[in-house]
């Protein structure tokens, strides 16, 4: 493991040195709702509308000492309208008017640190109690993805940085990194690695083709548009698009090539005196590769589901409703992923028993 982690240190401290950092320009405070004054139904524009006057107590640091704040909630309508209860955290956001030097506040969303933070804790524990030793490896290398995401990948590709390279630069540390790290330096994770880099580039082809045979502009989702009213001009939205393809690819492919090379592994230590047959192999990944695309469909889907819901009622032809583009890039983003997947378990397999011979 020691030797792992001097390994990399240089190319970490590389891969970094490219960092920059996003600077937030609004100011945000946490609040709790300690009184509600008001809670009543008011008519806006014919319409009848719950109204809350209520009070609130800025907790952070800077500010413990200034008095409370009132706010009103509800004098607008709008879809989806949050109202609010005592003991409700909340975050504020902080204006100050140019000319008059004035401050005010507007409530900006709930706080919700403390429910992911929970839920964090019983995902930790679980994984630690359930693998132990090689749970706590791969807690690390999920922190190591984390932070080269977070960190590098993100903060360069908002500051204009190609997400080509970007992501490239990303993939080539992670990879390595996390799979020695959560499995071991050894051959069968070796094997793992090699199958994965080989199945991302047939991705990355098959992207690079079909976003440009598709006429995908990679600027069709809400949040794009607000990167393009945030910086006009500065993100080339099909290189965003390849690039978040690709590292969903990663996501799910890491497993099925280390599950291929744990079952030759495996194998061969269970007879030892037996030659590894690529056919034998090839059984066990069937099974795995079909569970594994149905549950990549089923992630995609859910996570358009608001999406496919826009479509339900549709009475246009089949034809014309997939070539929307919102939906053509989710299908092609899910056939992508898949075909990534199934080319990835006989080239691991393959691999896998040609590096895992003793």
């Amino acid at each position: 493991m020691k030797k792992i982690i001097l390994f990399f240190i240089p190319f970490l401290y590389f891969l970094f040195s490219f960092t920059t950092s996003i600077h937030a320009t609004d100011i945000y405070y946490r609040a709790k709702v300690t009184k509600i004054l008001e809670d009543k139904t008011i008519t806006i524009q014919d319409t009848k509308q719950r109204y809350q006057k209520i009070e609130l107590k800025i907790i952070d640091s800077k500010l413990k000492d200034q008095p409370n704040i009132v706010l009103e909630n509800g004098l607008v309508l709008v879809n989806n309208q949050n109202y609010y209860n005592i003991d409700d955290w909340l975050y504020l956001s902080q204006t100050t008017n140019e000319n008059s030097g004035n401050i005010s506040y507007q409530i900006a969303d709930y706080d919700r640190g403390q429910a992911i933070f929970l839920l964090f804790i019983i995902f930790v524990v679980l994984v630690l109690l359930v693998s132990s030793w090689h749970g706590f490896k791969s807690l690390l290398s999920m922190l190591v993805s984390f932070l080269v995401i977070f960190l590098f990948i993100l903060p360069n590709i908002y500051h204009g940085a190609n997400p080509y390279l970007i992501v490239s630069l990303g993939i080539i540390f992670i990879i390595p990194t996390t799979f020695y790290l959560s499995h071991g330096l050894n051959r069968k994770t070796t094997s793992a690695i090699i199958g994965t880099i080989i199945s991302l580039f047939s991705a990355i082809l098959l992207s690079l083709i079909f976003i440009n045979l598709a006429k995908l502009s990679g600027a069709s989702s809400e949040e794009s548009g607000f990167l393009l009213s945030l910086k006009p001009g500065l993100f080339n939205f099909k290189s965003l698009l390849l690039s978040g393809i690709i590292v969903g690819v990663l996501g799910v492919i890491d497993d099925i090539t280390i599950s291929q090379s744990a079952v030759v592994a495996q194998l061969k230590l269970s007879n030892p005196k037996n030659k590894i047959n690529f056919s034998q192999e090839m059984s066990f990944g069937k099974d795995h590769s079909s569970s594994v695309i149905n549950t990549l469909v089923l992630v995609y889907a859910g996570a358009s589901l608001p999406l496919l819901l826009l479509f339900t009622d549709s009475h246009l032809p089949f034809g014309q409703l997939i070539s929307f583009e919102p939906i053509a890039e989710e299908i092609i983003r899910t056939l992508i992923g898949s075909i990534a997947l199934i080319i990835a378990v006989p080239i691991t397999t393959l691999i896998a028993t040609k590096i895992i011979k003793d």
